[in-house]
C-alpha cells in the first residue's frame, strides 16, 4: 500500500508536533484557516425588515378591524383594537372557564369578559390598583372609569377567573390530583399564540427573540394548575413564561408557561 493511500487531507490531519504530544486514544485539534463573518450596515437591514414587518402587520389589523386596509388611522379607538386581538374563541373560552363558578345571575356573556379585559388594560396603562382607579375622588384623573364595567362586576369576573382546579366543574365525583396540568390554560395559550401569529409574523421578514419572564403567582395557585417552579438568581423563584417576540416591532407571537410534566421529561 503506497504512502497517499494510508494519509489523510491536509484539511483534516494534525501537524507532525500535534500528533507527538497527542496522547494515544485523544482527539487532537486539526489545524484550520479561521474563518471571519462579518455583517455591514446593520441598522440598515433591521430598518428595511422593520419598515416591510409593519407594513403588513398594520394591514392586517385593519383588515381585521374594518375589513379594509385602507381605513383613516386617526378615528380608532382602543375598543377597536381590543376587538382585533380578542378572537372570538379567546374570549368563549374565558367566559365558559368563568361561569364554571357562577350560577344564576351572576353568570357572564362574552361582552361581560370583553369590558373585564378592558378595564384590565386600563389598569395596566395607569399603573393603578382597581380601588384607585374606581375612587369617586380619582374621577377627574382617570375619565375611562365612568364608562367601563362597574367594580362589583369587574371583581366578580376576576375572583372566577382567580379559581383553580375546575376542569370537571362542581361534580364532587371527580378529583383532578395536585400539580396536575390545568388544559384550559394550555388551551388558551395555544389560540393566542395562533391569533398572534396570524398577525404579527411575517414569513422569510421577521427576527425573532426568546425572553423569559417570571409570573408573580401564589405558591399554592402554581401547585393547583400544575406549573413548574424555576428558580433564577437574579429574578427569583416562580413559574416562568417562555415569550417569543418580534425584535423589529416588539409583537409577541407565542410562547408557554413550563408545566411539571414537561420539567419531569426534561429531567
Amino acid at each position: 500500500m503506497s504512502e497517499s493511500d494510508t494519509s489523510t487531507s491536509d484539511e483534516y490531519e494534525t501537524s507532525s508536533g500535534d500528533e507527538e504530544q497527542a496522547s494515544p486514544g485523544l482527539w487532537s485539534y486539526v489545524t484550520a484557516e479561521g474563518e471571519q463573518v462579518e455583517v455591514n450596515d446593520v441598522d440598515r437591514i433591521l430598518l428595511e425588515k422593520a419598515r416591510e414587518e409593519s407594513s403588513t402587520v398594520i394591514g392586517r389589523l385593519l383588515q381585521r378591524m374594518f375589513e379594509s386596509s385602507e381605513h383613516h388611522l386617526a378615528s380608532v379607538d382602543v375598543a377597536c383594537f381590543i376587538n382585533a386581538w380578542l378572537d372570538t374563541s379567546i374570549l368563549s373560552g374565558l367566559t365558559n372557564y368563568a361561569n364554571r363558578s357562577l350560577c344564576g345571575s351572576d353568570a357572564v356573556a362574552i361582552d361581560d369578559i370583553f369590558k373585564f379585559v378592558e378595564v384590565e388594560l386600563w389598569l395596566s396603562f395607569y399603573g393603578i390598583t382597581p380601588d384607585a382607579f374606581y375612587s369617586v375622588k380619582n374621577a377627574k384623573y382617570y375619565p375611562p372609569a365612568a364608562t367601563v364595567m362597574p367594580l362589583s362586576k369587574y371583581r366578580s369576573v376576576l375572583t372566577a377567573l382567580g379559581n383553580s382546579n375546575l376542569q370537571n366543574g362542581m361534580d364532587t365525583s371527580h378529583w383532578d390530583a395536585p400539580f396536575t396540568s390545568n388544559r384550559d390554560i394550555s388551551n388558551s395559550m395555544e389560540q393566542i399564540r395562533r391569533l398572534c401569529s396570524d398577525i404579527a409574523f411575517v414569513n422569510e421578514v421577521t427576527i425573532a427573540s426568546l425572553d423569559d419572564d417570571m409570573l408573580r403567582l401564589r405558591s399554592q395557585l402554581v401547585n393547583d394548575i400544575g406549573l413548574a417552579h424555576v428558580r433564577n438568581p437574579k429574578k427569583g423563584y416562580g413559574p416562568v413564561h417562555h415569550g417569543i417576540v418580534s425584535v423589529v416591532t416588539g409583537f409577541y407571537l407565542g410562547g408557554h408557561v413550563a408545566t411539571r410534566e414537561v420539567i419531569s421529561h426534561m429531567e
